[in-house]
């Protein structure tokens, strides 16, 4: 990933960037537990992302966010 697009990501409120070479788009985000955040549905969701503690915090606050956005529209 270029310098620049890890800019614009930066600057996107749907991602939180987890490391320094990892980013996660909180719409895409169906469940999050104590040490990790889970994609997809039903059977899918074994696509498991360990996240810490304190990055859960950002995560949290982006899909608070999201859903904000989605009931004013």
């Amino acid at each position: 990933m270029t310098a620049e697009q890890a800019e614009a990501l930066t600057r996107d409120a749907l991602f939180v960037r987890i490391s320094s070479d990892c980013y996660v788009n909180v719409a895409k985000i169906t469940y999050v537990t104590d040490n990790a955040v889970y994609f997809g549905d039903g059977p899918a969701l074994n696509h498991m992302l360990p996240v810490p503690k304190r990055k859960q915090h950002l995560i949290r606050q982006g899909i608070s966010q999201l859903q904000g956005l989605r009931i004013s529209v």
